[in-house]
């Protein structure tokens, strides 16, 4: 008779396992061409001074994944909009926005493998290409090794037409200052959440904007990968 439990105890493990791995591989995402982000939050966290004063680059990143809510959070910091006027959490020279955030994911629980284009004025992320190019995107353009393991890597660039002065003059610096300010919110949303990253700039400008299908008129300005610290 105790055989007999055992035996039944067993197998009903068994098919218990096998039902955790299938739905495990069921919970994989697929590919969408538009995903909505979840509402970003207000309040809590911890306190703009206990992040300024924790805040540290960090380039040795766990590969656990983080969650889709995380990276919603993380991007609604860098570039999202606050308000009915289409202000952003970033302040932009005449509020011109020169910035264009893009995701490459490969790890990120809820959402499928792939490189895709942020909307602010929607909070809604649009697949441009899908499957996990992580290690295509830092051997072609970066080439740091330690990249690769970051769940996500999200990357600023900046269109400097849109950047002129009142004369009609360019004025490309206030587009780098722009994306300064953007990854320092990304930074400090970071380690609000448990999370770390750095601002990486030393990238082949020209690869990258291929690798991300860029018009000419569009230039890479940072590369802000985002994981847990090892």
């Amino acid at each position: 008779m105790r055989c007999i439990i055992a035996t039944t105890l067993a197998l009903a493990c068994l098919i218990s396992l096998s039902c955790i791995g299938y739905a495990a591989e069921q919970a994989v995402p697929e590919p969408v061409s538009t995903v909505k982000l979840t509402p970003p939050r207000t309040d809590g966290g911890i306190s703009v001074e206990k992040a300024l004063a924790t805040r540290r680059s960090v380039r040795t990143l766990d590969v656990k994944p983080v969650s889709l809510e995380m990276l919603s959070q993380l991007l609604w910091a860098a570039q999202g909009v606050t308000d009915d006027k289409s202000h952003r959490t970033a302040p932009s020279a005449r509020a011109v926005y020169s910035l264009e955030t893009y995701v490459v994911s490969g790890n990120v629980i809820g959402l499928a493998a792939g490189v895709y284009k942020y909307v602010p004025a929607k909070h809604e992320l649009k697949l441009l290409t899908p499957g996990d190019k992580r290690s295509e995107m830092v051997k072609k353009t970066i080439g740091q090794s330690w990249i690769e393991s970051a769940p996500a890597i999200v990357v600023l660039s900046g269109v400097a037409d849109r950047v002129t002065r009142k004369n009609g003059e360019k004025n490309p610096k206030w587009m780098y200052v722009e994306a300064g300010l953007a990854a320092e919110n990304y930074f400090l949303q970071a380690v609000s959440l448990g999370l770390s990253s750095t601002f990486v700039g030393g990238f082949d400008t020209d690869a990258l904007r291929s690798f991300l299908s860029l018009p000419a008129t569009e230039e890479p300005v940072a590369v802000l990968p985002i994981g847990y610290k090892k």
